[in-house]
C-alpha cells in the first residue's frame, strides 16, 4: 500500500562522498512545512574504503530498520548489497559490492521506494545542492504532470541557468531551454518539456516502475535520453517547475588528460548510436551516415585530433554501434582505461 504524501530521494555515490554529504546537508535544511514526508537513500556504488568511511562518519547511526528480513534478502542477493546502514533523519545508506552504474543504481532505489510504499521517488545527482523550498512546487506540479523537474542553475554561478529541461525529437536531437541564460529570463509558471535531465527528476513511484525505469543497457550516460524518448512515445506529461530551484556542480565528470577526455567522448557517442539504433530501427541506417560525419567534424574541431585518428575513431564507433546492444561496465571501463578498440566488447 502506498503511503500518501511520502517521497524517497535517491542519491548515488561513487567516490564522491563530500559532494554527497553537501547534497544531504542541503536536503536536511528543507523547510519544515514541506507537504510530504521525506526519506533519503544513498546507493553507494562500491566506493573506496576511505570514501565510504567519510560518508558514514558524517551521519549519526541509528538502530532502525524499515525492511523485513525477506525484503533485505532480496536486496542483498539480487543487487549485491553488502550493508544497509540506518542513519539520523531518515537517511539510509546501501553499500553494494560492485559498481552498478547510474541506471541500475537508481533502479535499485526505485525498488526500495516501492517496498517501503513511497508515493513519489525523486532521483537527484549527488553533485547538487537544493534550495530549502524546492520540494513543495515539484509535488504541486505532479497534480497535472506525470514527471517534473526543477529549474537547474550552476552551483558556481548561481544566477546562471544550466538548463530547465528541453526539447527532444524522435531522432535524438536535443535542445536545452534557457541554457546559460540569466536566471531572471526564466518564466515564472510551469511549462511543458519533452527532455527531462536525470540530474533531478520526480516521478510517482508506480509510474516510474510501469514505464520500465532507467535503461540498464548503458553503464553510464544516455539514460535520460532513452527515458525521454520513451516518454515522448508514451505522450507523458512532462513539465519544468521553475519555482523549484537546485544548483548543479557541472563539469566534475569532464576532468582528465586529452586522451581520457577523448575516451569519454567515445563512450558518449557510442551510447547515443546504440540508443538510436533501438529507437529508430530501420531508419537508423539513414540516420547513421550524417551522424558519423558530424562526429568526425566534432572530434577534429573540439578534440583537435588528426584525420587518421578521427577516421579510426568513427570506424570503431560504427563497428561497435552495429554489433553491440548496450555499453556494459566492462566495455565502459575498457574504453576509459585503455582507449577505444572496436575489437573488444
Amino acid at each position: 500500500m502506498r503511503k500518501k504524501n511520502s517521497m524517497l530521494i535517491v542519491i548515488l555515490n561513487w567516490n564522491g562522498s563530500q559532494d554527497t554529504i553537501d547534497c544531504c546537508e542541503s536536503l536536511l535544511s528543507i523547510n519544515e512545512d514541506t507537504s510530504v514526508n521525506i526519506e533519503i537513500v544513498i546507493i553507494d556504488n562500491n566506493s573506496s574504503e576511505k570514501e565510504f568511511e567519510l560518508l558514514t562518519s558524517s551521519f549519526s547511526i541509528e538502530n532502525k530498520n524499515q525492511l523485513c528480513e525477506e525484503s533485505l534478502g532480496l536486496l542483498y542477493n539480487k543487487f549485491g548489497i553488502i550493508n544497509v546502514i540506518n542513519c539520523e533523519k531518515n537517511i539510509t545508506i546501501f553499500r553494494t559490492s560492485i559498481n552498478h552504474g547510474f541506471a541500475k543504481g537508481c533502479n535499485i532505489g526505485s525498488i526500495y521506494a516501492d517496498m517501503i510504499g513511497h508515493e513519489y521517488v525523486l532521483f537527484l545527482n549527488n553533485d547538487t545542492v537544493v534550495q530549502a523550498d524546492f520540494i513543495n512546487p515539484l509535488v504541486k506540479g505532479m497534480e497535472f504532470s506525470d514527471v517534473v523537474i526543477p529549474q537547474i542553475r550552476y552551483y558556481f554561478d548561481k544566477n546562471v541557468i544550466w538548463n530547465c529541461g528541453g526539447k527532444i525529437n524522435l531522432f535524438g536531437n536535443r535542445k536545452y531551454y534557457y541554457a546559460n541564460q540569466k536566471a531572471s529570463k526564466v518564466r515564472d509558471k510551469p511549462f511543458g518539456i519533452s527532455f527531462a535531465t536525470g540530474c533531478c527528476i520526480l516521478f510517482r513511484t508506480e509510474y516510474f516502475l510501469n514505464i520500465g525505469g532507467f535503461s540498464e543497457r548503458f553503464f553510464f550516460g544516455e539514460e535520460d535520453i532513452d527515458l525521454s524518448l520513451r516518454m515522448l512515445k508514451l505522450k507523458s506529461r512532462v513539465f519544468c517547475i521553475p519555482e523549484s530551484i537546485i544548483y548543479h556542480k557541472v563539469g566534475a565528470s569532464l576532468t582528465g588528460n586529452k586522451e581520457r577526455i577523448l575516451n569519454k567522448a567515445y563512450i558518449h557517442y557510442l551510447n547515443r548510436f546504440i540508443n538510436m539504433k533501438t529507437h529508430l530501427k530501420i531508419f537508423w541506417w539513414l540516420w547513421i551516415i550524417p551522424s558519423l560525419i558530424k562526429v568526425l567534424c566534432n572530434i577534429v574541431v573540439i578534440n583537435k585530433i588528426g584525420f587518421i585518428g578521427a577516421f579510426t575513431f568513427i570506424r570503431c564507433l560504427a563497428i561497435d554501434a552495429l554489433k553491440l546492444d548496450g555499453v556494459s561496465k566492462n566495455k565502459f571501463e575498457s574504453v576509459i582505461n585503455d582507449g577505444f578498440n572496436c575489437v573488444k566488447s
